[in-house]
């Protein structure tokens, strides 16, 4: 179960860091059409 959480927050980290990325970039793309 600690391996689990371990590699949660390694991974789950980086995944939320990325779709908050990717969901500012489509706003900015909305606004500038």
């Amino acid at each position: 179960n600690m391996i689990f959480w371990f590699f949660f927050s390694i991974v789950g980290q980086p995944m939320c860091v990325l779709l908050y990325y990717h969901d500012v970039m489509n706003r900015q793309a909305q606004a500038s059409r």
